[in-house]
């Protein structure tokens, strides 16, 4: 699902892994597969683009990652305006989603893109108006494209089929691309929008508001925007000034909000644990899923008890119970400093992105007292979260260092549904090796992947009986020999770190990192 979203840098990892396979007398051993971040955004050469890429999003398996870009050189068609295209990880192609006149790519520019799980369906707002014939040049529209038919429809109308007259922006759609939300100050539907920006969604052709004030009779007075949908496409979150829900008052804030579509109800998710008071601070909503958890970034002290805040600094947290009926939330901080769960680090938060299983978090950040090694540089870096454990791990490495991360920037985080990867931009040259290095450093977009945990296939015995592991430089043949699937791992080698189980045996383990 698409999240809130910061232009920001990240990179990539080495071309050649190092596997580590240690067994303990008796005992298997178990080994961290963390491949190597891989630049998506690369001209025919397998370079940096030439101009700016950024606004991905990933689809499950991280196969098919949707992108814009200005860029001239990819390997694909351009024109200097930013264009909509989809890389397919596997056979590499680079596919032009927003074709224009002639299947010439789209005169105006592309603002946001979001792909479907199985890669198939891919939501989007461009200016162009040779995408379908008959529309208003330079106005954004909300459109969705089917790769497997070739067919795109227009999303952002009214009843009567006529586009919105004011732009288009900020696209998600759900898992199974059946349902696309969008913002617009736009009149599309009988409820009045007021003329300030509302969340509207598209479900199988029709177009119905979400942003509406408790009586269901109008929109909010003072903008709404960014919607956000769950992966089963029956919610979508957003954030806004306005009261949108029944209670509690929102304080004159904005406020984070989620909308249940088939039952019509909104509910605040931005509340104090017994859900008596909004957050008295401004709360943004990045990520909603199917029974209500949202992610909300916040300097509100009162989201959470017990906690140590700097008043400073905009937080994240992982808030659950905000469901219709739900008189309770329970909030946990995850930009907690390394040295304790209950305070929070001395940096805003970025932007941020869950798995539709809720089982990995992903954000940027510029603190450096989340991880103890390696340490944040003070630049936005890329970090995971894992809500089993509360664990905070570097992703943003250096790929001539990895006991540092990239010291550059990234951000722009999104998730894949299935919670393999995930898909930033970045503008830096210190997370891949490309052939030629550039003259002028732009903003490029990558594929980062979860680490797993896999046995080891060939422990060997040791002189006392016991076994230990091999310490190897391999390629892709390599790999394969092991009986791991290479183009499952990306496209370059894959690092193999692995905890001694046996007596007397220690290793470090050096987790991978990216920039946010």
């Amino acid at each position: 699902m698409q999240k809130m979203r910061m232009r920001h840098c990240l990179a990539m990892a080495a071309s050649v892994a190092v596997s580590a396979a240690v067994v303990g007398a008796g005992a298997a051993s178990a080994a961290i597969v963390k491949p190597p971040i891989e630049l998506v955004s690369h001209d025919v050469a397998g370079g940096y683009g030439d101009a700016d890429s950024d606004r991905s999003s990933a689809s499950s398996g991280m196969q098919s990652i949707a992108f814009i870009s200005s860029a001239s050189d990819l390997d694909a068609p351009s024109n200097g305006d930013a264009q909509v295209y989809v890389r397919d990880r596997e056979s590499g192609r680079l596919e032009l989603i927003t074709v224009g006149t002639g299947g010439k790519p789209a005169v105006g520019d592309a603002q946001s893109v979001a792909i479907s799980a199985d890669g198939q369906k891919v939501a989007f707002t461009s200016a162009g108006a040779d995408i379908i014939p008959g529309l208003t040049p330079g106005v954004s529209q909300a459109y969705l494209h089917d790769r497997s038919t070739g067919q795109t429809i227009l999303l952002s109308h009214d009843a009567m089929g006529a586009p919105s007259s004011k732009q288009v922006r900020n696209v998600d759609i759900d898992d199974a691309g059946d349902t696309v939300s969008f913002d617009t100050a736009g009149e599309l539907t009988s409820v009045t929008g007021k003329g300030v920006g509302q969340v509207y969604v598209w479900r199988s052709g029709t177009v119905q508001m979400a942003s509406v004030d408790p009586t269901g009779t109008v929109g909010g007075t003072m903008g709404t925007e960014e919607g956000l949908l769950s992966p089963d496409g029956r919610i979508v979150a957003f954030t806004s000034f306005d009261q949108l829900s029944a209670s509690p008052a929102n304080g004159s804030r904005l406020q984070s909000y989620a909308r249940y579509l088939d039952s019509g109800t909104t509910v605040m998710i931005s509340t104090s644990p017994d859900g008596s008071a909004s957050a008295d601070k401004d709360a943004l909503v990045s990520a909603v899923l199917d029974d209500g958890t949202a992610l909300v970034s916040t300097s509100a002290a009162n989201l959470a008890p017990g906690l140590t805040l700097d008043p400073a600094f905009t937080q994240l947290y992982h808030v659950s119970g905000a469901a219709p009926g739900s008189p309770t939330r329970t909030s946990i901080l995850i930009t907690h400093t390394a040295a304790s769960a209950t305070t929070s680090s001395r940096a805003d938060v970025g932007s941020s992105g869950i798995s539709s299983d809720g089982t990995y978090v992903v954000f940027d950040s510029r603190a450096v007292d989340l991880t103890t090694s390696p340490r944040g540089t003070g630049d936005p870096e890329i970090y995971s979260w894992d809500p089993s454990t509360g664990v905070v791990s570097g992703e943003s490495v250096d790929v001539s260092d990895p006991g540092r991360l990239s010291g550059r920037g990234a951000g722009d985080v999104s998730v894949a549904p299935d919670g393999s990867g995930y898909a930033f931009t970045a503008r830096t040259d210190g997370l891949v090796t490309v052939p030629t290095p550039p003259i002028v450093l732009v903003w490029q977009v990558y594929a980062g992947f979860r680490a797993v945990t896999t046995p080891d296939p060939t422990p060997s015995p040791s002189a006392s009986g016991g076994a230990i592991g091999t310490v190897a430089q391999t390629g892709r043949d390599g790999l394969a020999a092991t009986g791991l699937d290479p183009r499952g791992l990306g496209a370059a080698a894959v690092l193999l770190i692995v905890a001694g189980l046996g007596a007397g045996l220690s290793f470090r383990r050096r987790t991978r990192h990216r920039r946010a």
